[in-house]
């Protein structure tokens, strides 16, 4: 017996990557390079809410969480806009540019959306809201995993 708890409690092998769990991409076909291209072929008819987005980190704290950029485009649904994740998540190892971080559906209050969230751990959250205004666009829940993420437009620049 004392040998078979030795063989458990024994040194580990060497790391293997392979050997880590991995999520499920939610991959598109949106890349950077093209929401870019699309929203300089659409300029002059993009809603107010489309656009490349980086995230503000507020406080000290909020540093701790990715500096997230994300691209708001157009679904097939006219009330529906799909969250493409570009860059910043500190598991970059788990999210790659171009995959989905959520969608944005429309409600009957101006600016106001109702948000299916993709967590970091690619948790869907249906708790979450979202608020455009001159500066930006927030996104926010009070459910079990309280957020709010503050998220300037970078593309296209305003003239």
């Amino acid at each position: 017996m004392i040998e078979d708890w030795k063989s458990i409690q024994g040194p580990k092998g060497p790391y293997q990557i392979s050997n880590q769990l991995s999520f499920t991409p939610n991959k598109t076909k949106w890349t950077a390079a093209k929401a870019k291209e699309y929203y300089l072929s659409k300029k002059d008819n993009l809603s107010k809410v489309e656009g490349v987005y980086e995230r503000v980190r507020i406080s000290f704290e909020d540093f701790a969480g990715g500096k997230y950029s994300m691209a708001i485009l157009p679904a097939e649904d006219p009330d529906e806009y799909l969250i493409i994740y570009l860059s910043g998540a500190r598991n970059d190892q788990d999210w790659k540019a171009g995959e989905l971080k959520g969608r944005i559906q429309k409600t009957a209050t101006a600016n106001f959306f109702t948000v299916e969230w993709i967590g970091r751990d690619k948790s869907v959250y249906d708790d979450v809201y979202a608020n455009l205004d001159s500066s930006g666009i927030v996104f926010y829940s009070s459910g079990i995993s309280a957020i709010s993420y503050q998220f300037m437009k970078v593309f296209p620049v305003q003239k």
